[in-house]
Order: C-alpha cells, then structure tokens, then sequence
C-alpha cells in the first residue's frame, strides 16, 4: 500500500533544489528553539517505542529531529525554505493499523456503493451488501466480487496527497489556490478508485 512511499525521498530532494536560491541567500544563525524541538522529539521517539508502541509515531519524531536540528544551527530563514522536503516524508510512512482501517474500510463500502450505483444507470444488474457485490452477466449468471482492502483506495488516496502537497509547494500560486489544489487531491483520488471498481465489475457484466 506505500510502495509510492520509495520516490518520496527523491520529491524531499526536488523541493529543496527548488528552493535552492532562496536557501543559498537564507542567513544562518543558532536558534535555541531548534534545540528544545530537537530533544522534544527525541523523547516523542522513546515514548512511540515505550510505552505508547507505535511506530508511526517513533517514525514521525524522526522527522521532527531533523527538522529541530536544522532550525538549532541554520535558523528560521533557512527552515522556512527546507521545512516541507524534511517533513515531507511522513507521506511514505505507513500508517498505524487501527487508523488506516478506519479510513480503508469506509472507502471500500464507498466503493461499492459508487460502483452499483454506475452500473445501476447502464441498466445492470447488481446487488450489495457492504463492500461485496454481485453482478448479473449477460448469460444470466451471478458473479460475487468483493471490493477488497487493496481496493479500498488509499494507494491512490496518499499518493494523490502527496502529489498535491508538492505541486502546491511548488507552484507560485495564492495560497486559496494551493490549499484548493491539496483539498481536491482527496476527491479526486476517491473517484478515480471509484471510476476503476465499476470498470472492473462491468468487465464482468458484458
């Protein structure tokens, strides 16, 4: 589900070429308040471990290390041009269990339901049940699909984030504009997961 995750880093290196002008320009200076991140975060890691035990979360300290570090000897000036390529791969970290099947198993039902919904208008048969659906052929036989958790969407969904995350660091946009192009990743992702489930059934019913 994160094999996207491998090209984050490389998006983390073009973002900060991007900025690179701007970071070469930037004046340096120590800033104590990048010292205080720095060991916030390295006890946010020990406590993910133990007792709290998760390792999306040690993960994330990670991050926030690096991020205190570079504030601690470089300054704000030049973490105002780096902040996004450090934090940028929390996108390749999978999420925790329990959350992730909060999000996934609603978008399999969604799924399923678009994707009844679709073929119901080209007049075909189908029947749901949750995230399991039947589809009539043509020959007159019942076909039982499930929409499946790798089918639930949330490949797309973190990539498409990801993606618009960048583009909007990126572009030389108002800020509205950034933040519309991040917020439609979402939808977008899920219709076009939507789109590929009722093309998948209709294989089915033709």
């Amino acid at each position: 589900n994160w094999t996207h995750g491998f090209v984050i880093p490389l998006f983390s290196l073009y973002l900060i070429y991007s900025r690179w002008g701007e970071l070469r320009s930037a004046p340096r200076r120590v800033c104590p308040w990048g010292l205080a991140i720095l060991v916030f975060a390295i006890l946010l890691s020990i406590v993910a471990y133990w007792p709290i035990r998760t390792h999306w979360l040690a993960h994330a300290g990670m991050l926030l290390m690096v991020f205190g570090l570079v504030l601690y000897l470089a300054g704000p000036r030049v973490i105002r041009a780096t902040w996004l390529p450090i934090l940028f791969p929390i996108f390749a970290m999978p999420l925790p269990e329990r959350l992730y099947a909060q999000i996934a198993v609603p978008l399999q039902e969604l799924a399923a339901r678009a994707t009844a919904g679709l073929l119901r208008l080209f007049a075909v048969g189908i029947e749901i049940k949750a995230s399991s659906l039947r589809v009539l052929g043509r020959s007159g036989e019942w076909h039982s699909l499930t929409v499946a958790e790798a089918c639930s969407g949330m490949r797309a969904l973190m990539a498409f984030v990801a993606l618009g995350v960048a583009m909007a660091w990126l572009e030389d946009r108002p800020l509205w504009q950034r933040l519309v192009m991040i917020v439609l990743a979402v939808p977008i992702a899920v219709a076009s997961n939507c789109i590929r489930v009722a093309l998948t059934c209709a294989m089915y019913a033709i």
